[in-house]
């Protein structure tokens, strides 16, 4: 999933209510895990991801820079 929500818009809390609805759909569905993969400067995001209760799991490194790599509640002792 991915979201853009236009700057008078922002802290309404639409991106986090998008985003909750998304993860208990794929949880609800069957999906066993759902990972959110995001860059360390978009703090915004990290704060929505980790308030729909997504927790850190690991960082990566792509051609661009850092990732941080969070994961759906139900999955997060999945570590390694």
């Amino acid at each position: 999933m991915g979201y853009e929500i236009r700057r008078s818009w922002q802290g309404q809390g639409l991106a986090g209510e998008a985003a909750q609805a998304v993860l208990d759909e794929a949880l609800a569905s069957g999906i066993p895990r759902v990972w959110a993969t995001i860059r360390p400067r978009n703090t915004a995001s990290q704060h929505v991801a980790t308030r729909i209760g997504m927790q850190h799991h690991s960082v990566g490194v792509d051609s661009k820079g850092r990732l941080l790599y969070l994961v759906s509640p139900r999955h997060s002792r999945l570590a390694g």
